[in-house]
Protein backbone atom coordinates (compact mmCIF):
# COMPACT_ATOMS: atom_id res chain seq x y z
CA UNK A 1 0.00 0.00 0.00
CA UNK A 2 2.15 2.94 -1.60
CA UNK A 3 0.10 5.73 -0.45
CA UNK A 4 -0.58 4.95 3.09
CA UNK A 5 0.55 8.20 5.27
CA UNK A 6 2.91 6.29 7.11
CA UNK A 7 4.98 9.31 7.36
CA UNK A 8 2.34 11.31 9.35
CA UNK A 9 2.45 9.08 12.65
CA UNK A 10 5.23 9.63 15.35
CA UNK A 11 4.49 6.22 16.52
CA UNK A 12 4.45 3.29 14.48
CA UNK A 13 1.46 1.79 16.64
CA UNK A 14 -0.86 4.58 15.82
CA UNK A 15 -0.63 3.15 12.58
CA UNK A 16 0.62 -0.46 12.23
CA UNK A 17 -2.50 -2.87 12.80
CA UNK A 18 -4.44 -1.28 10.11
CA UNK A 19 -1.10 -0.78 7.74
CA UNK A 20 -0.34 -4.59 8.53
CA UNK A 21 -4.46 -5.71 7.66
CA UNK A 22 -4.31 -3.88 4.73
CA UNK A 23 -0.91 -5.25 3.34
CA UNK A 24 -2.35 -8.86 4.01
CA UNK A 25 -5.61 -7.71 1.92
CA UNK A 26 -3.69 -6.83 -0.75
CA UNK A 27 -1.99 -10.02 -0.96
CA UNK A 28 -5.31 -11.87 -0.15
CA UNK A 29 -7.00 -9.91 -3.40
CA UNK A 30 -4.57 -11.16 -5.71
CA UNK A 31 -5.55 -14.79 -4.83
CA UNK A 32 -9.14 -13.83 -4.31
CA UNK A 33 -9.32 -12.91 -7.81
CA UNK A 34 -8.57 -16.58 -9.39
CA UNK A 35 -11.01 -18.37 -6.40
CA UNK A 36 -14.65 -19.48 -7.44
CA UNK A 37 -18.15 -17.66 -6.65
CA UNK A 38 -18.68 -20.55 -3.83
CA UNK A 39 -15.37 -20.17 -2.06
CA UNK A 40 -16.18 -16.15 -2.73
CA UNK A 41 -19.36 -16.49 -1.11
CA UNK A 42 -18.06 -18.24 2.17
CA UNK A 43 -15.28 -15.65 2.67
CA UNK A 44 -18.09 -12.91 2.70
CA UNK A 45 -19.92 -15.09 5.31
CA UNK A 46 -16.52 -15.34 7.52
CA UNK A 47 -15.73 -11.71 6.95
CA UNK A 48 -18.68 -10.70 9.89
CA UNK A 49 -16.71 -11.92 12.20
CA UNK A 50 -13.99 -9.22 11.47
CA UNK A 51 -12.27 -7.61 14.05
CA UNK A 52 -12.21 -3.34 13.91
CA UNK A 53 -8.97 -3.26 13.05
CA UNK A 54 -9.61 -6.04 9.86
CA UNK A 55 -12.37 -3.98 9.23
CA UNK A 56 -10.83 -0.66 9.20
CA UNK A 57 -8.00 -1.96 6.72
CA UNK A 58 -10.74 -3.61 4.13
CA UNK A 59 -12.42 0.06 4.05
CA UNK A 60 -9.08 1.80 3.31
CA UNK A 61 -8.41 -1.14 0.74
CA UNK A 62 -11.64 -0.45 -0.99
CA UNK A 63 -11.75 3.30 -0.88
CA UNK A 64 -8.21 3.75 -1.91
CA UNK A 65 -8.60 2.21 -5.30
CA UNK A 66 -11.23 5.16 -6.07
CA UNK A 67 -10.17 8.45 -3.79
CA UNK A 68 -7.00 10.87 -5.10
CA UNK A 69 -3.79 10.38 -2.99
CA UNK A 70 -4.14 13.27 -1.05
CA UNK A 71 -7.86 12.29 -0.12
CA UNK A 72 -6.85 9.00 0.67
CA UNK A 73 -4.01 9.60 3.42
CA UNK A 74 -6.54 12.15 4.86
CA UNK A 75 -9.28 9.47 5.47
CA UNK A 76 -6.55 6.60 6.34
CA UNK A 77 -5.26 9.53 8.95
CA UNK A 78 -8.99 9.49 10.14
CA UNK A 79 -9.27 6.09 10.43
CA UNK A 80 -6.18 5.32 12.59
CA UNK A 81 -6.87 8.06 14.78
CA UNK A 82 -10.52 6.85 14.93
CA UNK A 83 -8.89 3.34 16.13
CA UNK A 84 -6.92 5.27 18.98
CA UNK A 85 -9.89 7.05 19.99
CA UNK A 86 -11.78 3.30 20.05
CA UNK A 87 -8.87 1.44 22.04
CA UNK A 88 -9.13 5.28 24.22
CA UNK A 89 -12.84 5.63 25.28
CA UNK A 90 -14.78 2.36 23.50
CA UNK A 91 -15.00 0.44 26.51
CA UNK A 92 -16.11 2.97 28.88
CA UNK A 93 -18.55 4.01 26.07
CA UNK A 94 -20.53 0.61 25.28
CA UNK A 95 -20.39 -0.07 29.62
CA UNK A 96 -17.79 -2.51 29.38
CA UNK A 97 -15.10 -1.64 31.64
CA UNK A 98 -14.00 -5.01 32.83
CA UNK A 99 -12.51 -5.20 29.84
CA UNK A 100 -10.32 -2.23 29.43
CA UNK A 101 -6.83 -4.16 29.57
CA UNK A 102 -7.72 -5.57 26.12
CA UNK A 103 -7.64 -3.35 23.08
CA UNK A 104 -10.80 -2.64 22.06
CA UNK A 105 -10.41 -2.52 18.20
CA UNK A 106 -8.67 -6.39 18.33
CA UNK A 107 -11.75 -7.88 20.41
CA UNK A 108 -14.27 -6.20 18.66
CA UNK A 109 -16.65 -6.14 15.74
CA UNK A 110 -17.86 -3.09 14.19
CA UNK A 111 -21.18 -3.16 15.44
CA UNK A 112 -19.97 -0.17 18.22
CA UNK A 113 -17.95 1.83 16.40
CA UNK A 114 -20.77 4.57 15.23
CA UNK A 115 -21.91 4.34 18.66
CA UNK A 116 -18.38 6.18 19.34
CA UNK A 117 -18.15 8.46 16.61
CA UNK A 118 -20.03 11.50 18.25
CA UNK A 119 -17.54 11.50 21.49
CA UNK A 120 -14.96 10.88 18.92
CA UNK A 121 -15.77 13.91 16.78
CA UNK A 122 -16.49 16.47 19.31
CA UNK A 123 -13.77 15.70 22.18
CA UNK A 124 -10.90 13.11 20.95
CA UNK A 125 -10.84 14.65 17.71
CA UNK A 126 -9.72 17.73 18.26
CA UNK A 127 -7.41 17.26 21.04
CA UNK A 128 -5.58 14.49 18.92
CA UNK A 129 -4.99 16.47 16.18
CA UNK A 130 -3.14 18.71 18.09
CA UNK A 131 -0.49 15.89 17.45
CA UNK A 132 -0.49 16.59 13.54
CA UNK A 133 -0.43 20.43 13.55
CA UNK A 134 3.13 20.00 11.69
CA UNK A 135 1.25 18.33 8.49
CA UNK A 136 -0.72 20.60 6.43
CA UNK A 137 -3.68 19.06 5.71
CA UNK A 138 -6.42 19.90 3.85
CA UNK A 139 -9.21 18.18 4.75
CA UNK A 140 -8.26 17.40 8.39
CA UNK A 141 -8.40 19.91 11.58
CA UNK A 142 -9.92 21.66 14.11
CA UNK A 143 -11.58 24.46 12.65
CA UNK A 144 -15.18 24.44 11.35
CA UNK A 145 -14.75 23.79 8.16
CA UNK A 146 -12.72 21.32 8.74
CA UNK A 147 -14.75 19.11 11.62
CA UNK A 148 -17.32 18.75 8.62
CA UNK A 149 -14.91 16.93 6.35
CA UNK A 150 -14.62 14.49 9.58
CA UNK A 151 -18.86 14.66 9.85
CA UNK A 152 -18.30 13.81 6.40
CA UNK A 153 -16.08 10.91 6.44
CA UNK A 154 -17.62 9.39 9.66
CA UNK A 155 -21.22 9.28 7.56
CA UNK A 156 -19.07 7.15 4.68
CA UNK A 157 -17.49 5.26 6.68
CA UNK A 158 -21.22 4.56 8.69
CA UNK A 159 -22.63 4.27 5.88
CA UNK A 160 -19.98 1.44 4.19
CA UNK A 161 -20.25 -0.52 7.25
CA UNK A 162 -23.80 -0.69 7.14
CA UNK A 163 -24.02 -1.64 3.34
CA UNK A 164 -21.72 -4.19 3.77
CA UNK A 165 -23.36 -6.39 6.72
CA UNK A 166 -20.63 -4.90 9.30
CA UNK A 167 -23.01 -2.78 11.36
CA UNK A 168 -26.86 -2.83 12.16
CA UNK A 169 -26.75 0.66 12.88
CA UNK A 170 -28.03 3.04 9.92
CA UNK A 171 -27.11 6.73 9.95
CA UNK A 172 -29.80 9.11 9.56
CA UNK A 173 -29.38 12.18 7.56
CA UNK A 174 -30.40 15.32 9.71
CA UNK A 175 -31.58 17.63 7.47
CA UNK A 176 -31.72 20.56 9.47
CA UNK A 177 -29.25 23.20 9.20
CA UNK A 178 -27.98 24.59 12.72
CA UNK A 179 -27.70 28.02 12.01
Amino acid sequence: MKNFPKNFFQKEADYLKIYSNLEEIEKKQKLFASTNEKTRRKSETISQALNCNKIFAKFLYEISRHLKVDWFKEVALFVCLLRKALNMIGWSLINRQNEEEKEFCETNNAENILECCNEFITNVLPKILGEFEHLELEFLGKEEEKIKYAIFFTQFLGNWLYSNGYTTIKIKKNYEDPE
